[in-house]
């Protein structure tokens, strides 16, 4: 039977809408906040408080009731689905793909969870299969509760490893928390290393050289 991402995704696909009723939203109430104390339109914003807050309505309602919809839709569209030999996950309303995987072409399953996943209790599985550069996912399963991100994890590990095992070949399964922000920090350390090698050669080399002098 195939299954669905967690009913939570639909907050997670309305994120870009929600940031954009928000800014709006802060603009509105900093020119009032800017006008009522600089005076700087002469009350010009304040005496039409109404016609603001309705602007706020038509923009609430044009970003999110379209977007709560679609994200809906988006969502019962949204499927996956582990048979005996391959897995298959299918997405997509007006452009409907299936994507189809042999569990012997499974190369590495990844496991995200982003800030806003971990918000939210959700994680993201992304399948590379072979063929397929490292760091590039084949298919991501997007918005699976934990439990159903270690359901999935291990039944297609067990499948790929029983797929693999007269091959001889092995599954990769990483569990990563963030968006990069772990590989930013080792390069900085790396560069922090670099200098300070560095500033140590100058020190060493002006201390030959005032030797030298004296």
């Amino acid at each position: 039977m195939a299954e669905r991402p967690s009913l939570r995704t639909i907050i997670l696909w309305m994120r870009r809408p929600i940031y954009v009723a928000v800014l709006f939203t802060i603009i509105v109430f900093v020119l009032l906040f800017i006008d009522d104390n600089l005076n700087l339109w002469k009350g010009l914003v304040s005496k039409n408080f109404e016609l603001g807050l309705l602007l706020l309505e038509i923009v609430w309602g044009f970003a999110l009731v379209p977007a709560f919809f679609w994200a809906i839709l988006k969502w019962a569209s949204t499927t996956h689905l582990m048979t005996d030999t391959q897995f298959i996950f299918s997405r997509g309303i007006l452009n409907r793909k299936k994507f189809v995987v042999n569990y012997e072409h499974i190369q590495n399953i990844n496991v995200e969870r982003s800030f806003f996943l971990i918000i939210l209790g959700l994680s993201t599985v992304r399948v590379e299969t072979a063929g397929v550069r490292a760091g590039e996912s084949e298919l991501e399963v997007e918005g699976l509760a934990a439990g159903e991100a270690e359901k999935l994890v291990r039944g297609l590990s067990n499948m790929a490893e029983a797929a693999k095992a007269k091959a001889g070949g092995k599954v990769q399964v990483n569990v990563s928390s963030g968006t990069g922000a772990s590989n930013e920090l080792e390069n900085l350390r790396g560069e922090v290393k670099r200098l300070s090698a560095e500033l140590e050669e100058m020190k060493d080399a002006l201390k030959y050289e005032k030797g030298k002098r004296s």
